[in-house]
């Protein structure tokens, strides 16, 4: 079991008082056993885990009966649970289950380590020379956190992507360096297994899906351990257990059995510190009261003869999650997809040739045919591609038959585990390639074929036009004749000035009288109603655009806009570009065909574009029922609409802190002052857009819910801080998201008057990035991100601040008079300890010895700091130098004092600040007591 991990820094604590070290008073395993020759003729238990603890928390006390019946017992351990911490850190936590392993058995903590050769790899094994009858064996392959996406130490590599073939051999992060395949880890998993003459092989979740809320290693060495029992053990029981999702379930382990599973893990907890480190914490542990097979919460998944995708792990490029359009699909049973039922269907999110559908199964299966079902839908269409099998081999995907119908693919019978289709050639119109169904089928079975769907039958009131045929987008039509006079000053109303210019369009469709010219008639009407009253576009979707072009400027402030009124076709994003290149975002549109007002300050113009960014997954001709352009009259601009970039807008958050209305004497930070919209956020993980102004500087892999990230957005992602009353300001600070992937490289800030000020890319780490501007007063300031990292998945920041400027001292002639004596000014005494009123986070640095951990404190307000004392009861913290970051971004290289052989000081000239961050430059010795040590920040 491996939890995210927090800092050793950030767990020192904010008071001068010591965290003391518990001392657990031992509690009896059992009886001693007597020391047997190792031997495993008779057979042995091998549990196989993915962590250091695993086989504690979720396999116990099934691993310890074993042991007392002195059973032969191995057990291997898939990774090192580095968690990123670095090979001290795994090498204790293997000290440690060697610990657990002498209690659980009842003899003195000796054991033989040495490498042995397994299958082509070298693995470590040690043996207990007082039970010689238990052995370990560590492969020391990456923790790959429990999404998946690894550490920064595997360069973010883990066995899920292994798994499922998204990464070709993954490398030990200690030694013996080994680099495994999946074959090559399946076969010396399998190797320990005959090795030991296994009987039974215990391991974790092998039932459970990615998505269903255990660790990601938990589920993939599990997987592991099943398809290596298959392969080489076939006649060894298969026992799987529940991992994090078990605490479901009710407590069942109790009496002697949970105080033999506790004392076991108390002999393992003092060499992990992420861990529980009290028998108070540990026995509140929820999974040392239970021990659950993983059939308790999921059906097994018997092979039978038949197709047997359903029963596989499936796995893809690319899905449309927001459709509910997944992989999962295509191995669900229902031949269907759009035009019928949509959700019934695997679509990859844009993809095309290139794309690939995975199938992974927990044994070896012999197949000789698979049956494909393409996405029924007239557009998306595969025309090419490859099967790869587990043993390497290939077999050539013809066309599939595009209306949705069985295509069977037969080949030379074969013993397989994993099956990938990989798309090699798509047809024209495609736009997200997919699958309706996929069949894979074992030997000697006969496929049952399913119909091609029916689409759904249409009984429109009108007659229906003659079908649509797709044609290549971007072909502009002819300019109609402007036939209304365009006035040339603002009217004394507002009118719409539409019908008042020509108009221009990507696409039409002129054989049904669906032209561009239609979108400014004055009739708000459209297919199932009138549908020679709508602009359609023929065969296009997202790139689609519109243009009114006027023969003399007119100023507008608001663009309305209908949607064509059918239910399939719909605009869900767009952009409004005028003559001068600005632009201006477009939400969803309502389906029905009602009005969607596009509101903006009031702007001269000769022209304006709708590009359309963004459609429904059922639109096949996008279009407008209808477009109006509103000119200003001489009034207050109505607010603007929040568009939609990538995701659903966020609604304001109300501002709780005063804005000021004069410019403060002081420079302070006035993002907590403003309302925060952005256009995507992660709601479900807590990553909100008020994160980005809630006074903490953190983010994923530290605190992920103090950070704000846009779902599955990149460039044009956008975050706004609005005030009720205009504020004078002259710098923005960033911090971005502090993980590795996720980077802004470029972005805009844009003023409420509509000047845009250019953002250099940010740091990586998350420390602060200064973008600074001439003193400017604003009621908003918008980021918008146009350029990111090529890992960029989900965009965002740690932090932002908008500070205000300074007003400048005022220029007099006359002579000076004697200078008022100031005014008393309220001040925190020096003696007053800062730290307990702010928040901690922080972070791991990647030296062993603990060089670029950080640790960070947060207040909500601005304070002001010269002093940081640090009171380490060991004596062996051994901090020599650091540097001290503030909120501003600017930074001090701070030497450190030693007071006396426990306390130490770090003193630099005050500075008033909201958040400080203490960065570890240099060690004498390592981190390993900061959890013992005390923390203060003073005034001076």
């Amino acid at each position: 079991m491996t939890e995210r991990p927090e800092g050793r820094l950030a767990r020192v604590v904010r008071s001068a008082t010591a965290v003391a070290v518990l001392t657990v008073l031992g509690v009896a395993a059992g009886a001693g056993l007597t020391a047997t020759p190792a031997s495993a003729a008779a057979g042995c238990t091998v549990n196989v885990v993915a962590h250091p603890d695993d086989d504690l928390f979720f396999q116990n006390p099934a691993v310890r009966n074993d042991i007392v019946a002195r059973k032969c017992v191995g057990t291997v351990y898939v990774t090192s649970g580095d968690a990123g911490q670095g090979a001290a850190y795994s090498r204790n936590r293997e000290k440690g289950v060697q610990a657990a392993y002498a209690k659980m058995a009842g003899v003195s903590n000796k054991w033989q380590t040495k490498t042995v050769a397994s299958s082509g790899q070298t693995v470590t094994t040690s043996t207990l020379l007082t039970a010689p009858q238990i052995s370990l064996t560590f492969l020391r392959l990456p923790d790959g956190n429990p999404d998946g996406s690894g550490t920064s130490a595997s360069a973010f590599t883990s066995l899920q992507q292994l798994h499922l073939g998204e990464i070709a051999s993954l490398k030990t992060v200690d030694s013996p360096v080994q680099t495994y395949t999946w074959a090559g880890l399946v076969k010396t998993v399998g190797k320990v297994l005959t090795t030991l003459n296994a009987t039974t092989v215990r391991t974790l979740d092998h039932l459970g899906d990615y998505d269903e809320g255990d660790h990601s290693d938990h589920y993939t060495v599990a997987r592991l351990a099943a398809l290596a029992r298959a392969t080489y053990m076939p006649s060894a029981a298969l026992v799987g257990y529940l991992g994090y999702p078990g605490e479901s379930l009710s407590a069942n382990v109790t009496g002697a059995e949970h105080t033999a599973k506790l004392a076991a893990l108390m002999a393992y907890v003092p060499y992990d510190p992420s861990t529980c480190q009290t028998l108070q914490a540990c026995t509140a542990n929820p999974w040392v009261a239970r021990q659950h097979l993983a059939t308790a919460l999921h059906p097994a998944r018997p092979v039978t003869p038949g197709n047997v995708a359903p029963v596989a792990t499936v796995s893809a490029s690319s899905q449309n999650t927001a459709t509910g359009q997944t992989a999962k699909k295509a191995i669900d049973g229902i031949v269907d997809g759009f035009p019928g039922k949509a959700t019934a269907e695997w679509a990859t999110n844009g993809g095309g040739a290139g794309s690939w559908l995975q199938l992974n199964w927990l044994e070896p299966i012999q197949m000789d045919k698979v049956v494909l079902y393409d996405r029924p839908n007239t557009s998306d269409w595969v025309t090419g591609g490859k099967l790869t099998f587990s043993d390497g081999s290939t077999v050539a995907v013809p066309k599939l038959d595009n209306a949705g119908g069985p295509v069977t693919v037969t080949f030379k019978a074969r013993v397989v585990s994993s099956l990938r289709l990989t798309i090699t050639t798509v047809g024209p119109a495609t736009g997200s390639v997919g699958l309706a169904e996929f069949q894979a089928w074992t030997s000697g079975s006969t496929p049952t074929y399913s119909p091609a769907p029916v689409p759904p039958p249409i009984t429109p009131t009108a007659p229906v036009p003659p079908p649509v045929e797709p044609v290549v987008c971007g072909t502009p039509t002819s300019p109609t004749t402007a036939t209304v006079p365009t006035p040339s000053t603002m009217p004394a109303v507002s009118t719409d000035l539409a019908a008042a210019a020509s108009v221009t369009a990507s696409s039409e469709n002129a054989a049904d009288g669906q032209t561009a010219a239609k979108a400014v008639d004055g009739t708000v009407d459209g297919y199932p109603g009138d549908w020679t009253a709508e602009w359609a576009a023929q065969g296009c979707t997202a790139g689609t655009w519109l243009q009114l072009t006027w023969p003399t400027a007119v100023t507008l402030d608001r663009i309305v806009l209908h949607d064509r009124p059918n239910a399939n076709d719909q605009v869900t994003g767009g952009t409004l570009t005028f003559a001068d290149g600005t632009t201006v975002a477009v939400p969803e549109l309502a389906n029905d065909g009602s009005a969607t007002t596009v509101s903006f300050p009031a702007r001269s113009t000769t022209s304006v574009r709708l590009t359309v960014t963004g459609v429904s997954a059922t639109t096949s001709n996008v279009g407008l029922a209808e477009v109006q352009a509103w000119t200003a009259v001489p009034a207050p601009a109505a607010p603007p609409v929040v568009p939609v970039v990538c995701g659903t807008p966020t609604s304001p958050t109300t501002a709780t802190v005063p804005t000021p209305s004069t410019m403060p004497a002081v420079s302070t930070d006035l993002a907590a002052a403003a309302s925060v919209t952005a256009s995507s956020e992660n709601a479900a993980d807590g990553q909100t857009a008020a994160k980005a102004v809630d006074g903490t500087v953190d983010g994923y892999p530290g605190d992920w819910t103090a950070e704000w990230a846009a779902q599955g957005c990149t460039a044009g992602t956008w975050l706004q801080l609005t005030w009720p009353t205009a504020v004078t300001l002259d710098r923005i600070v960033l911090h971005d998201r502090p993980n590795a992937n996720d980077q802004v490289t470029g972005g805009t800030l844009t003023f409420a008057d509509g000047t845009t000020v250019a953002v250099p890319e940010l740091a990586n780490d998350g420390s602060a990035t200064t973008v600074s501007f001439p003193a400017r007063s604003t009621t908003s300031v918008r980021l918008t991100v146009t350029g990111v990292s090529p890992t960029t998945s989900n965009v965002g920041l740690a932090e932002l601040q908008a500070w205000t400027a300074v007003p400048a001292a005022p220029v007099t002639v006359q002579a000076p008079a004697p200078a008022p004596a100031p005014a008393p000014t309220t001040t925190v005494p020096s003696t007053v300890d800062l730290a307990p009123t702010s928040t901690l986070t922080g972070g791991v640095g990647t030296q062993w010895n603990g060089v670029g951990s950080w640790i960070q404190l947060n207040w909500r307000q601005a304070v002001t700091t010269g002093r940081i004392v640090i009171t380490d009861p060991t004596g062996t913290l051994g901090l020599t130098g650091a540097t001290v970051t503030f909120s501003d971004g600017t930074t001090a290289t701070v030497p450190v004092q030693a007071i006396d052989g426990k306390t130490l000081a770090l003193v630099f000239p005050p500075r008033s600040t909201t958040t400080l961050r203490l960065t570890v430059t240099s060690m004498k010795g390592t981190l390993a007591n900061a959890d013992k040590a005390g923390l203060q920040v003073f005034a001076s």
